[in-house]
């Protein structure tokens, strides 16, 4: 089965061919403007072929799943967060991976200066999330462009779209400037932090605490990035984060001390969180003890995804 669209939840705008050529004699426009746009989630069976290329260029942009596409007599695999750009005039063709749909944001694009935004080699191009990668703030844009040519019947909208186009297309060309105006100068970011970010841009996958240690604390050791990737993962969620005797507790926000700084006052804290319970420990077994508080008592080597995810949803 192949369909071109018409997919449950798809979204796509286009404007009659003479209006878009009577737009491009605009000087302000026709350097660069929007033929269509549009938004594809998991979208299985989509299948285009164009034997004859086409009078515009195409970017795709994957934020989940898999995709393929064939230029030049070669086909290449467009996983998530990767992104091609199809020149004009070239036949080509591109679909879904039927097991692992993609879902996509695209734009037909023209212009004069069209020829500026393509790239010199075929292959899918990655976009790694990251704590700079600005990954909402492009699709932000995608937004705005796409409210301002759904009101293109209006030349000054559609004259909007074409300027902020250039911001667009710009996010995935220039990507290592883009992410650089993003970095914050006055201080360095904290490990929370970095986490927080890299858990925003990756909202709709299901990520492991490996995944957040080669990411944010590559040089930290194994242990304390465990520890510390658990504080900031139970802080999203509301679940506080500790440790005592070398073990990583998770306590209800309610009942645990809203500290989570994993580098100081171990033992203090140790004291200080079985004061702040309100139980006296006494002879009970740290398992125990935090049994009785409602609590979960986990070895640092272990991974916090599936408790945090559990003690959330609870």
């Amino acid at each position: 089965m192949k369909i071109k669209e018409g997919f449950r939840g798809e979204r796509v705008l286009s404007l009659p061919e003479d209006l878009l050529s009577t737009y491009s004699k605009d000087p302000l426009i026709g350097n660069l403007y929007l033929r269509r746009i549009g938004f594809f989630p998991h979208v299985k069976y989509h299948y285009i072929q164009k034997n004859n290329g086409c009078d515009y260029a195409m970017l795709i942009y994957c934020t989940a799943g898999e995709g393929w596409y064939q230029i030049h007599g070669k086909t290449y695999t467009v996983k998530h967060n990767e992104y091609i750009i199809i020149p004009p005039g070239s036949p080509y063709a591109f679909g879904a991976n039927n097991d692992n749909p993609w879902t996509i944001y695209w734009i037909h694009f023209r212009g004069k200066l069209c020829a500026n935004f393509l790239p010199s080699f075929p292959n899918p191009q990655p976009i790694q999330p990251g704590n700079s990668s600005r990954m909402q703030e492009r699709l932000d844009l995608f937004e705005e462009i796409y409210q301002c040519f759904s009101m293109g019947y209006i030349k000054e909208y559609f004259a909007y779209s074409a300027m902020y186009l250039y911001s667009f297309l710009s996010t995935f060309i220039f990507q290592e400037q883009f992410r650089d105006i993003g970095v914050p100068r006055h201080k360095p970011l904290s490990f929370s932090m970095r986490v927080i970010y890299y858990l925003q841009e990756n909202i709709d996958r299901n990520l492991t605490l490996q995944d957040l240690v080669r990411l944010v604390a590559p040089r930290d050791g194994l242990r304390r990035a465990d520890r510390g990737a658990a504080a900031a993962m139970g802080a999203a969620v509301g679940i506080a984060c500790g440790q005592v005797d070398d073990r990583v507790f998770l306590l209800p926000a309610a009942v645990a001390h809203d500290e989570t700084d994993e580098a100081q006052h171990r033992h203090e804290r140790r004291v200080h969180v079985l004061q702040f319970c309100g139980v006296d420990r006494g002879r009970r077994s740290r398992r125990e003890f935090f049994a009785h508080r409602g609590a979960e008592l986990r070895g640092p080597g272990e991974r916090y995804g599936a408790l945090i995810m559990g003690k959330s949803a609870s």
